[in-house]
């Protein structure tokens, strides 16, 4: 058991704090936060002293909980939520419990005897620690990782961060290391959710996001992606990014800037239309039919048949013809099972690339600034 740890001291609650979620900071005797890092299970061997050792046996733990209850009073998350808002007063020697573990472990051995205890605690559990598929906490895995490497200088990218340091052979070196990473991936992540809500705050008719996901986990980046989908219903938002697979995701128009010029402006399916010309059609088929080839080549609007391999079949349309219901029936009527049926078109990226890197920008521009300004609810980048 440690009082106030460290990562809820210097990282969690400033973060709070700013976001406005704490109000009032209790002065000297108002409250004490107890910090639990976890209950060992039963049978479990200690290898880690810097993972493992700020944890009880479910024995002492107990018995730490029959001791702050005999001496203190023992407050509920909500009853400080309620102090905090000046709603309600706190006890003589008030005592927060909390457990910062984060794992299903504090489900699993600390929550039943605080209930047979009847005691109140505030946890830090995440989702992912309490779903059927298992899943690492980031910071255990970043642990994890610095354990393992090799001594010498480390470079790439962690919760698409980029990562640079230098690793020393000393196993309390890689300890400060872990833990001045932590510090800084965490505030990462902090600064662009206050930051986001910050923005929201206030109701504004346009939101301007600058890389909203940079710095997220992947189940952050979805959450935010939602939220920024939702909000598009009722805002103008313009989404300044250079993660293009994400503009593909969340927004509904795009404008591309090339050396301060707009090149073009539309949704991402009109620019591909514009830009690819033919479709491409690709099919995947059960059966043999030696001369389906011809048959497929023969459909009204296609110009070209490739086998890209056996079973499936690449089909090049005329611009602007849909020939995905004429290729269907040709299929079946050959006495074969249509397994696949897919049009593809170009990424973003190549979108990108094609107009940032040939002289054909002019005439793929589209929809003037004004004229796209009439659709205020429409994502952009």
């Amino acid at each position: 058991m440690k009082f106030v740890s460290p990562l809820l001291k210097r990282v969690l609650y400033p973060a709070l704090q700013r976001a406005t979620l704490l109000h009032r900071w209790p002065t000297a005797g108002q409250l004490a936060v107890v910090t639990y890092h976890g209950v060992l299970p039963r049978g479990y061997r200690v290898t880690d002293p810097l993972l493992d050792g700020g944890w009880v046996t479910p024995e002492v733990f107990r018995d730490q909980l029959r001791l702050l209850r005999s001496r203190y009073n023992v407050v509920s998350p909500e009853h400080v939520r309620r102090w905090s808002l000046n709603e309600e007063p706190l006890p003589a020697r008030a005592v927060l419990l909390t457990c910062d573990d984060g794992l299903a472990n504090a489900a699993a051995e600390m929550l039943p005897i605080l209930q047979e205890e009847k005691l109140p605690c505030l946890f830090f559990v995440t989702s992912e620690s309490l779903s059927e598929a298992g899943a690492m906490l980031w910071y255990e895995e970043l642990y994890l990782t610095l354990l393992a490497i090799p001594t010498g200088e480390l470079k790439g990218q962690f919760l698409n961060v980029p990562v640079t340091a230098s690793v020393a052979d000393r196993i309390d070196q890689r300890h400060r290391l872990w833990w001045d990473l932590v510090s800084d991936l965490s505030s990462r992540e902090v600064a662009a959710r206050v930051g986001l809500a910050q923005a929201i705050l206030h109701n504004p008719d346009v939101l301007i996001l600058d890389e909203p996901t940079a710095g997220l986990d992947p189940k952050q980046i979805i959450e935010t992606r939602e939220l920024i989908k939702g909000l598009g219903g009722e805002h103008t938002i313009v989404l300044s990014t250079h993660i293009l697979p994400e503009v593909s995701m969340t927004c509904g128009r795009v404008v591309i800037i090339n050396k301060g010029r707009v090149v073009a402006e539309d949704t991402p399916e009109n620019l591909t239309h514009r830009l690819q010309g033919a479709a491409t059609v690709r099919l995947e088929v059960r059966g043999e039919s030696p001369d389906l080839e011809a048959t497929l080549a023969g459909v009204s609007g296609v110009k070209s048949v490739r086998r890209a391999k056996p079973g499936v079949y690449e089909v090049d349309a005329e611009a602007g013809r849909d020939v995905r219901a004429d290729l269907a029936r040709a299929v079946v009527g050959r006495g074969l099972d249509l397994l696949s049926l897919q049009q593809s078109g170009m990424s973003l990226e190549e979108i990108f690339l094609h107009l940032t890197t040939t002289d054909v920008a002019a005439e793929a521009a589209v929809p003037s600034t004004a004229e796209a300004a009439t659709t205020p609810a429409e994502v952009r980048s």
